[in-house]
């Protein structure tokens, strides 16, 4: 890409395995490809810019955390229900602070 050549990122999960193949080695693979490629139906993946990576890496970690944000606030709705015998709902599980946590779990 940066020295002036072009680049096809083959997207092995959209490739149908070819069944024809006698043998099973990268010199067969390549002429494979190479075979898709000439009849313009390689299935290619994107190859983000360099400017664009840090974004896409941003993005990504943003997910990450969401995703195991809403893990934690899950977790903590289904242990209410076991240890207090009462439901609390996802948004009132987000408004609550250490004070409100140690009422909550009072030893009686």
């Amino acid at each position: 890409m940066d020295n002036g050549y072009q680049l096809h990122l083959a997207n092995p999960s959209a490739i149908k395995q070819y069944e024809g193949l006698k043998y099973c080695d990268d010199i067969t693979d390549a002429f494979h490809l190479a075979n898709l490629l000439r009849l313009d139906i390689l299935p290619e993946s994107y190859i983000y810019p360099k400017h664009e990576r840090p974004v896409r890496d941003l993005l990504r970690k943003r997910m990450h955390l969401v995703h195991q944000r809403t893990a934690q606030i899950l977790s903590f709705q289904n242990l209410i229900p076991r240890n207090l015998d009462s439901k609390m709902h996802v948004s009132t599980i987000s408004k609550i602070n250490e004070e409100d946590l140690e009422d909550l779990f009072e030893d009686e």
